[in-house]
C-alpha cells in the first residue's frame, strides 16, 4: 500500500495466500489504521457488554465502538439501548462515568437532558426555540443496529449487512459452551479492567484466540509451575490431539481435551445443569474440555484457562473475555472481564475472579509475558528496513484445504494444533474486507 498524503492505494498483496506471507505494514501503519475504521469496525458487529452488567432499570456502562464513545443502558421498560455519548446540542459527553445508574442523562455544558430511551426531555431553554421546532429529532443518536446473543450485547453502525445471528453463524455453537452452558447462563464478575498496550489490535486478536504455538514457548514457565491436574508431558499429549476450528467470518476456537471423568474440571453442582442447557454433542465436548481459547472477529477474544486444583479432586477455571480497542496506530485499549455461571456458588465465583486476575489481569503472570512481546513487535514492523520483509505464517499453507474429519461441532477443524491455520484464516478474512473493492 502507498500513502502519498491524501490518496491511499489498497494493495491486495498484503496477504500471499500461496506462500503464507503477511505484510508487516498492516500492523501499525497509520494509513491502514484509518482504513480499518471504515472497512472493518464501522461494518462489523462489535461487542458492547453483557446484560448482567446492567441488570436494573437505569443501569449504564460506557464503552467504545469503532472509536465512538457509546452509552449502553437498561431503559425504564427493561429493554436495552445504546447511544452515541454525545449531546445533540454541542457534542459534550452526557454520561461521565464508566458505570452507574441514572434516571436521565443531563449535559453538564448547557443542561440538555435525555431519558434512558435517548429521547430529549428538555433543552433547558425550550421556550427560546422557534415555534414548531420538532424536539423529537434532537435525541441522542442511537447505535444503528443493536442485538444480543445469550446475554452478549453487540452493536453495528452500518444499516446494511448480516444480522447478528448470521454474522456469528456456526460460532454460536461454541459461544454456548462457555457463556450459555447452564440455564441461567453466564454472569460478569465485576467491572472490566482497562489498560493501554502499545500493540496492533490484530496482534492481540490472533495471539489470544488462535496462536497455539506460543503457549509452549512464551508461557512454559507458569504452565510448568501452575498446580494443574496434569503434568507437562500429559499437556503436550493433549495438545497433540487438540483441534483449532474455523467457522467462517474470521471466527475461530481452539479446544484442548483430556480424558477422564465427565466434567472433571468443573464444579460438581453444575454437572446436571450442563446436561440440561446444552445439546448432547455440545455437552460431550465440554465434558472433557481442559482449555478453550477463541477470537470472534474482529476484536473480541475469550479464554477458559487451565484448571487449577484448589483442593484434592476439586478444580477451578477462570473464564475471561477480552476486547481490543484500536485507539491509535499500533496502540490498543484492553478491556478484560471475568465470568462464571450464574448458578455457581459465591465462593466459586470469588475464586474464579481472583484466579483470572492473577493470571490475566493487568499484572497477571501470563499477561505480562504477552504484553511485553506484543509491544516489542511494534518497533519492528513499520520501520523502512523491517517493512520490506513480510511476516511468515507458512505453517498454515499445507493444511488450509485439509480439515480433519470427526469433529463433533460445526465448522472446519484442523490439526496440528500448533500450525498457524486459524491465525492465517483470520488475516485472510481481514484482507478480504479491506480489499474487496480492489480490481
Amino acid at each position: 500500500m502507498t500513502n502519498d498524503g491524501e490518496n491511499v492505494r489498497l494493495d491486495p498483496r498484503w496477504i500471499d495466500d500461496q506462500k503464507g506471507l503477511v505484510s508487516r505494514e498492516i500492523f501499525g501503519s497509520p494509513a491502514v489504521h484509518e482504513l480499518e475504521k471504515d472497512r472493518i469496525f464501522r461494518k462489523s458487529w462489535l461487542y458492547l457488554g453483557h446484560e448482567t452488567e446492567i441488570p436494573n432499570s437505569g443501569d449504564v456502562v460506557t464503552r467504545t465502538m469503532a472509536g465512538d464513545p457509546v452509552i449502553v443502558v437498561r431503559r425504564e421498560d427493561g429493554t436495552i439501548g445504546a447511544y452515541l455519548n454525545s449531546c445533540a446540542h454541542r457534542g459534550v459527553k452526557v454520561c461521565r462515568v464508566d458505570k452507574g445508574n441514572t434516571r436521565r442523562f443531563v449535559c453538564p455544558y448547557h443542561g440538555w437532558s435525555y431519558g434512558t430511551d435517548g429521547a430529549l426531555i428538555s433543552t433547558n431553554f425550550d421556550a427560546l426555540y422557534p415555534e414548531g421546532t420538532d424536539f423529537s429529532t434532537m435525541g441522542l443518536i442511537p447505535v444503528t443496529r443493536l442485538d444480543s446473543y445469550k446475554g452478549m450485547i453487540f452493536g453495528n453502525w452500518s444499516e446494511e449487512g448480516e444480522s447478528l445471528d448470521e454474522y456469528l453463524g456456526d460460532f454460536r455453537w461454541y459461544l454456548d459452551l462457555f457463556f450459555a452452558r447452564t440455564p441461567g447462563g453466564a454472569q460478569v464478575l465485576g467491572p472490566p479492567q482497562r489498560f493501554v498496550v502499545n500493540a496492533d489490535w490484530k496482534t492481540a486478536a490472533i495471539n489470544f484466540g488462535t496462536d497455539n504455538t506460543h503457549v509452549i514457548t512464551t508461557h512454559i514457565g507458569p504452565m510448568t509451575l501452575s498446580p494443574t491436574p496434569f503434568s507437562p508431558p500429559e499437556l503436550m499429549a493433549a495438545l497433540g490431539d487438540a483441534v483449532q476450528v474455523s467457522t467462517g467470518n474470521g471466527h475461530s476456537v481452539s479446544l484442548v481435551s483430556l480424558p477422564g471423568e465427565r466434567y472433571a474440571h468443573y464444579p460438581k453442582e453444575l454437572h446436571d445443569l450442563y446436561d440440561a442447557a446444552l445439546e448432547p454433542e455440545q455437552a460431550d465436548v465440554l465434558a472433557s474440555l481442559a482449555i478453550g481459547v477463541s477470537t470472534v472477529f474482529p476484536n473480541l477474544s475469550f479464554i477458559e484457562n487451565t484448571p487449577t486444583e484448589v483442593e484434592p479432586g476439586v478444580y477451578m477455571k477462570g473464564l475471561l473475555l477480552r476486547q481490543w480497542h484500536p485507539i491509535a496506530p499500533g496502540q490498543i485499549e484492553v478491556l478484560s472481564w471475568q465470568f462464571a455461571e450464574v448458578e455457581a456458588s459465591a465462593d466459586y465465583k470469588r475464586a474464579v475472579h481472583v484466579r483470572a486476575v492473577n493470571d490475566f489481569g493487568v499484572g497477571g503472570i501470563f499477561e505480562q509475558e504477552d504484553v511485553e512481546l506484543w509491544s516489542s513487535v511494534g518497533s519492528t514492523t513499520t520501520t523502512p528496513a523491517a517493512r520490506e520483509h513480510p511476516f511468515v505464517f507458512s505453517t498454515a499453507v499445507p493444511f488450509l484445504d485439509h480439515p480433519v474429519p470427526g469433529h463433533a461441532g460445526p465448522g472446519s477443524a484442523y490439526q496440528p494444533f500448533v500450525a498457524e491455520i486459524t491465525q492465517f484464516k483470520f488475516l485472510q478474512h481481514w484482507n478480504k474486507l479491506m480489499t474487496e473493492s480492489v480490481s
